[in-house]
């Protein structure tokens, strides 16, 4: 049905080229761009999903929105709101229509964001694009002290309100007992990459093993059966083009500056001098220096479970055995 109402509408929009109206057909509404030649649009309320835009429209940077892109309808656009065109344009009657002109300066032209995964458009003027793309995380952080969470009704006894990443639900109550304490994770298994490292991760987990990736990686989650954010434990290597220690040392100071990370001090790991992070309530991580890279070794949980599953990450530490190189860094010489 959408798609037979989107190819209609821009079959009636073609009929009637450079039409305005005041108000967007049903399903859509006005938004503004960031694009000086059309500032204003009508955008679908759903979209752009995997496969793109709808036929019949493209995809459009919005700025200053928790979604940085929608899909605006082609053929014409809406007149714009008293006072709602970009800096270095003003509003002006055109063949008797309301449209936003060139003022004494026009604003540069934005080019439609485009972010890869994981990441969000971040719009400014004094940036060459008009936009950069910043990880989702810090956006989401960055919102999210902006904005206190919305006042809900207080919870019932033996609840406790938690943060959620559901947009329809950013609060709920779940109950206390849901992470009283350490979960019962035992008995473990072990796993192998023959002749570099063997750990230990709990019994009926499900391994994704991604060690002949450009960047090899092993996933380690329960089957929680629930929606949102997953407990995963997460092992990755990375080789050094240069010093693997200066390397290291630049990854974790990106993590503490987009993440918010915190120091949890240095130790060792499976004979390997390490570094440790902490997000709390969300991520624990221990980079291990090695000659030729470091290992990551990451937990991430959902706030409810965070504490419950610790311990998993807790046994990946203590039963991590890494194949040494001769030329391996000691633990005494991580203080040098």
């Amino acid at each position: 049905m959408v798609v037979m109402r989107v190819w209609i509408l821009a079959a009636a929009l073609a009929a009637t080229p450079g039409y305005a109206f005041d108000g967007c057909p049903e399903g859509a509404e006005r938004v503004q761009t960031s694009w000086t030649d059309r500032p204003w649009v009508c955008a679908w309320t759903e979209g752009p999903g995997e496969a793109g835009c709808p036929n019949g429209s493209r995809e459009v940077g919005v700025p200053n929105a928790t979604r940085p892109s929608r899909c605006a309808i082609e053929g014409g656009d809406p007149e714009p709101p008293k006072g709602g065109c970009p800096k270095g344009q003003r509003s002006q009657f055109v063949d008797g229509k309301l449209r936003c002109v060139k003022g004494q300066a026009a604003a540069p032209v934005v080019e439609s964001a485009r972010c890869p995964k994981g990441h969000q458009a971040e719009y400014g003027r004094h940036l060459k694009k008009g936009f950069r793309c910043v990880p989702l995380r810090k956006e989401a952080k960055r919102l999210e002290e902006a904005a206190p969470p919305p006042r809900a009704a207080g919870c019932p006894a033996g609840t406790r309100r938690v943060r959620t990443e559901d947009p329809f639900e950013p609060v709920k109550c779940v109950p206390d007992a849901s992470a009283p304490g350490p979960a019962v994770l035992g008995p473990w298994a072990r796993y192998e990459i023959p002749g570099q490292l063997v750990f230990e991760y709990p019994e009926g987990w499900n391994v994704t093993d991604a060690w002949k990736d450009e960047v090899p990686t092993l996933f380690v989650r329960p089957d929680l059966d629930r929606d949102g954010k997953p407990v995963t434990l997460t092992v990755s290597r990375y080789r050094a083009r240069g010093s693997a220690r200066a390397e290291m040392d630049a990854a974790i100071r990106q993590e503490v500056e987009w993440h918010g990370a915190k120091d949890g001090g240095k130790g060792s790991v499976a004979g390997l001098p390490a570094r440790f992070l902490e997000v709390p309530k969300e991520t624990k991580l221990a980079y291990l220096l090695g000659a030729e890279g470091y290992l990551v070794l990451a937990y991430t949980a959902p706030e409810d479970l965070y504490r419950a599953y610790a311990p998993a990450y807790a046994r990946l530490l203590k039963s991590l055995r890494v194949v040494h190189g001769d030329t391996d860094p000691v633990p005494e010489d991580e203080g040098e």
